[in-house]
């Protein structure tokens, strides 16, 4: 059982942990840039979730920001690199652009990786929905079932 963060904002969250490999990265801290009352910090690295949490308390709504190209860029390099096939789960394409720069990158990738597999999923979800859903994928993944893109 977590600490009941999700609480705060009137929603649930579930801890899941995957099966050793089945996630890509695996367990670490996603370069989040988060904004408070005009000040910048990097999520989980100079600012603890409960500081977030304790913000919106007080009424103040933190805002996000996109992640870096460059790390997205140098992530699924990474993983051609090391010949591994992967998908994207991007957060809501309607919500942020990292979906659509992920989906640049994916392109640009597979000009210079064409045996790699890879691609971008458009959640249309946030942060719980592709939680869900990557839930979903890796079962799919385990039954050896086939995901269809479309």
């Amino acid at each position: 059982r977590g600490r009941q963060l999700g609480r705060t904002w009137g929603l649930p969250t579930i801890n899941q942990v995957p099966e050793n490999g089945k996630l890509l990265p695996p367990f670490g801290v996603y370069a989040t840039r988060t904004h408070i009352e005009g000040k910048e910090y990097l999520d989980r690295v100079n600012i603890k979730i409960e500081e977030v949490y304790d913000a919106m308390r007080k009424g103040i709504l933190p805002k996000t920001s996109q992640v870096a190209p460059s790390q997205i860029y140098d992530l699924f390099e990474k993983y051609c690199d090391e010949g591994k096939d992967f998908i994207y789960l991007a957060f809501s394409a309607v919500l942020s652009g990292t979906c659509s720069l992920a989906q640049n990158i994916i392109e640009e990738l597979k000009e210079k990786y064409p045996e790699r597999k890879m691609d971008v999923i458009d959640t249309k979800a946030g942060a719980i929905g592709i939680g869900v859903i990557a839930m979903q994928v890796l079962k799919l993944i385990e039954n050896n079932q086939k995901l269809i893109i479309e």
